[in-house]
């Protein structure tokens, strides 16, 4: 059995990251006492969580969540959030069971493939499949928009060269052509200024919200319903925020002090020794993780949660004795 579960990471990532934008939804609310008991079995399942072979990190930070549930400004959207976060930490302790991660890199490089594929065919306007020919796209890839596509496919790369160590002699030029790119981007496009009036504005002002609550946070899930009712400043121009866009900040806002600290100590755990490859791949995640919201995305949570899992494994690898 243990050997069909690098399959089964793979093929549900795969199927999480290629499906297109769709109506769909699971409704935990068809009555307040199914919505109750759900809430309860899920509580039940984060505090078995402490029993596990799960990081110390997480075992504090998944009950804490189920806890902060009851203390939300805005209990509805935490609980329903708090559902969707156990079963992504129950999807990470599946991944720290693998012990074979060659079939899921192989399944994530034919994910990787198939999306450079479709966004080459929407480019040259001969997608007749997702768009339907159209010049008004829907999938930018498979996916909804050009920023999902592209943290997904910056999260890809970050994993696929995890493994990558024909390329470990052309790091030096990886950094060099990241680097390059970022200053292009920053000093001959309009992204700094983007940045400034609109992601950088609205940092800001989670900051500042987030101050108001600073030690259990306004409750996990809360950021779609909070930021858009009491934020000051002309942020609808963009739409309406239902995410931070930065992980970190979100998370401030959401979870508080209390549950940002073993959140900080994990992401350091898993920077623990990194360097070459590993180093640059934990970079790029890290890019991803604030500037985008991977985790709140359809197409790449488990993704990014898989790359943890495995990060993790490659630690205790290494620092048991073994060579990664």
């Amino acid at each position: 059995m243990k050997k069909l579960i690098p399959f089964i990471i793979g093929l549900i990532i795969t199927i999480q990251a290629i499906t297109p934008p769709l109506e769909f939804s699971i409704n935990f609310t068809n009555s307040p006492i199914q919505f109750v008991w759900t809430f309860l079995l899920f509580g039940i399942l984060a505090i078995y969580f402490i029993f596990t072979k799960a990081n110390i990190y997480l075992k504090i930070l998944i009950p804490y969540l189920f806890v902060n549930s009851f203390f939300s400004r805005t209990p509805h959207l935490s609980m329903t959030a708090f559902i969707w976060v156990v079963g992504g930490a129950y999807f990470y302790l599946l991944c720290l069971e693998c012990k074979d991660w060659k079939p899921v890199f192989k399944i994530l490089c034919c994910v990787f493939m198939l999306e450079a594929f479709l966004f080459l065919l929407q480019a040259y306007g001969n997608d007749v499949l997702l768009n339907f020919g159209k010049k008004a796209t829907n999938c930018v890839g498979s996916v909804g928009n050009p920023m999902q596509l592209k943290a997904l496919m910056i999260l890809l790369l970050a994993f696929l060269i995890q493994e990558a160590k024909s390329f470990k002699k052309h790091i030096i030029w990886m950094y060099a052509a990241i680097g390059a790119f970022a200053i292009y981007r920053l000093l001959f496009t309009r992204t700094w200024e983007y940045f400034l009036y609109a992601r950088g504005a609205v940092w800001l002002e989670t900051l500042k919200l987030s101050r108001q609550h600073p030690i259990i946070g306004w409750g996990l899930g809360a950021y779609k319903s909070v930021f858009h009712a009491l934020a000051h400043g002309h942020f609808t121009s963009e739409g309406v925020w239902q995410n931070a866009h930065n992980e970190p900040i979100e998370a401030l806002f959401e979870i508080g002090i209390i549950g940002i600290i073993p959140l900080i100590l994990y992401a350091i755990y898993l920077l623990k020794g990194c360097r070459g490859l590993a180093l640059l791949g934990c970079l790029m995640a890290m890019f991803v993780i604030c500037v985008y919201f991977p985790a709140h995305q359809p197409h790449t949570s488990l993704l990014l949660v898989a790359f943890i899992a495995y990060r993790e494994q490659r630690i205790k690898e290494k620092y048991n004795g073994r060579t990664t």
